[in-house]
């Protein structure tokens, strides 16, 4: 291997190799004939187990995980995204996603009571658990191009402002890390502890150099990352556990006029609901869906994609169909990140009209004579039908909240066989719609649905 690194002989053939060689000749390391003694001493140096495992353990105690987002990343993490939050860890210590070490517990416990060692183990443990899952939601977020994650040394500059716009070869770059204690321990072990002359000396620190930067740390690097997956998976198996039994634990949604009533008390009742899809694309559209107390899809509205839902075109096209479903709630996917906040808060102001519209239609204006009241209420019943309820009252009045709910169970829904054959020739974004209103009604029904197996008929 190292005849490949210094010029043993002349190999030149052509005239061009010639000026090739004399060329590269010219360069004063390569010219340097220890240099391929060095490598080899580096080599049998990386490979000594003794000085692998103590190395091994030194890094693990000193590297960190740091994260920077991609050009895509720059472009779809906002405060809203599930990305959010991992595209800017900074030299996050990597011992935090192992269990800690014997001599490290020993000296966080010695002193303490009972108590108190419980409670600092169940601390680790916290941290160990939280780090793990926040690690596979980094390899998640890498695999989605939206952020690049490395294992390293900490930075040799600490106070680096622009560290998250460093590019991958300052990251690959191990000159740039402060590899100090690796290196203040392999000096202890190799250089000779009775002294020796400044140039030989010089030459051992050369092959330590050489030694930790070329062979231990991009093994430390790929070794740390192996292990990091795999206490990541372990971790996030439990958590996906548990994840799953508190969404089969969720009870339908509840209105806020209800919240202050006892669930077994007063009941929710199958209550009408408007699920809505947030576009992420201008080219495809947001679409509102209602659905029936069995959770059928009865009525729909797409908002065309690039179009504002409370613009001129649609305002009167949403409050009528708002007016004509009359929903206890709209719920619209948090999919959509920002844009689904916006989002719910313009259909709220929406909301806000439909309702007031609606629970005024029997009132004349103060500036409407009684031929514009009848004329008016005759197009109420034209569009809406029987509008007149002899027993509705203050508390029977029509109440509608709008909220944000979580639309994972839908997306996968919308993309899924089981919705392929339900729905055939709807979008993407109506099935999630009706995927999110039916979870609202029922969370437990919609979640089983999502991973049980289809029939040709679609149930």
């Amino acid at each position: 291997a190292s005849g490949e690194l210094i010029l043993l002989s002349s190999t030149a053939q052509t005239p061009q190799d010639e000026k090739d060689e004399k060329r590269m000749s010219d360069h004063p390391e390569l010219r340097d004939p220890l240099r391929g003694c060095r490598y080899v001493a580096a080599m049998e140096l990386a490979h000594e187990p003794r000085v692998r495992r103590h190395l091994r353990e030194l890094y693990r105690r000193h590297a960190a995980l740091s994260t920077r987002p991609t050009k895509a990343g720059l472009d779809v993490v906002d405060a809203f995204h599930e990305h959010y939050g991992l595209h800017l860890l900074r030299a996050k210590p990597l011992r935090e996603h192992f269990p800690m070490e014997e001599r490290e517990r020993e000296a966080r416990t010695r002193g303490l009571s009972a108590d108190e060692r419980k409670e600092l183990e169940e601390e680790a443990g916290r941290t160990e658990r939280e780090s793990c899952v926040q690690y596979l939601n980094v390899l998640r977020a890498e695999a989605a191009g939206n952020v690049k994650a490395y294992v390293h040394l900490p930075p040799a500059e600490r106070d680096d402002p622009d560290w998250h716009r460093r590019t991958d070869s300052f990251w690959r770059d191990r000159s740039n890390q402060d590899a100090s204690p690796l290196f203040g321990e392999l000096e202890r072990a190799y250089l000779p502890p009775d002294g020796d002359s400044d140039a030989w000396n010089a030459e051992r620190r050369k092959v330590i150099r050489l030694c930790i930067r070329h062979f231990l740390l991009p093994q430390f690097e790929a070794e740390a990352r192996r292990d990091l997956k795999e206490a990541a998976v372990k971790f996030g198996a439990d958590s996906a556990a548990e994840s799953l039994r508190a969404m089969a634990m969720e009870g339908p949604y509840r209105p806020s006029h209800l919240l202050g009533e006892n669930r077994f008390l007063v009941e929710t009742g199958d209550l009408p609901i408007v699920g809505v899809c947030c576009s992420t694309d201008n080219r495809e559209a947001t679409y509102l869906a209602a659905v029936n107390r069995w959770g059928e899809l009865t009525d729909s509205l797409p908002v065309p994609g690039g179009t504002r839902v409370d613009d001129n075109r649609m305002r009167e096209s949403v409050i009528t169909f708002l007016m004509k479903n009359r929903p206890a709630a709209v719920v619209v996917g948090t999919g959509g990140g920002l844009d689904s906040r916006m989002l719910a808060r313009k259909i709220g102001d929406l909301v806000t009209r439909a309702t007031e519209r609606w629970n005024n239609r029997d009132i004349q204006g103060e500036d409407e004579d009684d031929e514009d009241f009848e004329g008016r209420s005759r197009e109420f019943h034209a569009k809406f039908g029987n509008t007149r309820d002899e027993d509705e009252d203050e508390e029977t009045q029509w109440r509608c909240n709008v909220d944000l709910v979580d639309d994972n169970v839908a997306q996968l829904f919308g993309r899924s066989v089981r919705g392929k054959k339900e729905f055939p020739d709807k979008t993407v974004n109506l099935k999630v719609a009706v995927s999110v209103a039916r979870h609202a009604k029922d969370p437990l029904a919609e979640l089983c649905y999502a991973w049980s197996v289809a029939s040709d008929a679609g149930v």
